[in-house]
């Protein structure tokens, strides 16, 4: 019995373990974990560095992608501005168009109104012009060159038209005038032979 409690008490020596064991199998942990812990690490910093590199593309993608709209905005003003201009263009050009033709229609309408002024009211100035050639056919008839004349010369200063126009009044006018000249050649020319006529009378009577 005492005996057995003393190997109790204290063990062999064989089963205790040497110390330089025991320094290798915490060293040979340390170094596991410690090499864990790098490969962690490096892992980390890759990750790390692939986050600033997307991190830094998208920083100068979002850089250049704000140049482009500040770029934009100025097209865009720009565009606003010809677009103006081309509307102010536009709106002279209507403005334009508009007064030519309210001017064309105003002249229409006007030269349409004296067309139908012409034609409701053309009898008026031609019956008078007929009225005045028969007229001076009655007093030709009656052998008025006088008053012939006279009605002549007044339709004349009433109607200078008479003169340069080419319409069938105007010529029967001219005829009648031509008549008049021939009538008043014709009364000259007797009057003178008349008169030479009743010279030789009264010379060869002496």
């Amino acid at each position: 019995m005492d005996s057995s409690e003393e190997e109790d008490d204290f063990p062999s020596i064989e089963s205790v373990t040497p110390q330089s064991k025991i320094d290798t199998i915490f060293q040979s942990k340390t170094e596991k974990g410690i090499r864990k812990l790098c490969f962690e690490l490096l892992d980390l910093k890759d990750a790390v560095e692939n986050l600033c590199g997307n991190t830094q593309s998208k920083y100068l993608a979002f850089l250049r992608l704000s140049d482009e709209v500040v770029e934009m905005e100025h097209e865009l003003n720009d565009l606003r501005k010809n677009i103006s201009a081309q509307g102010i263009l536009v709106q002279d050009l209507l403005s334009g168009v508009h007064h030519e033709l309210s001017e064309w229609s105003k002249a229409n309408n006007t030269e349409k109104l004296q067309k139908d002024t012409e034609f409701d009211f053309p009898n008026e100035s031609q019956d008078e012009k007929r009225s005045s050639l028969e007229n001076i056919d009655l007093l030709l008839a009656e052998h008025k060159v006088e008053e012939a004349i006279e009605a002549i010369e007044t339709e004349e200063r009433k109607h200078p038209d008479f003169k340069t126009s080419s319409d069938s009044l105007s010529n029967e006018f001219s005829k009648r005038k031509s008549l008049i000249e021939n009538q008043l050649v014709d009364i000259i020319f007797k009057s003178s032979s008349f008169g030479f006529t009743k010279a030789r009378k009264r010379s060869s009577c002496t």
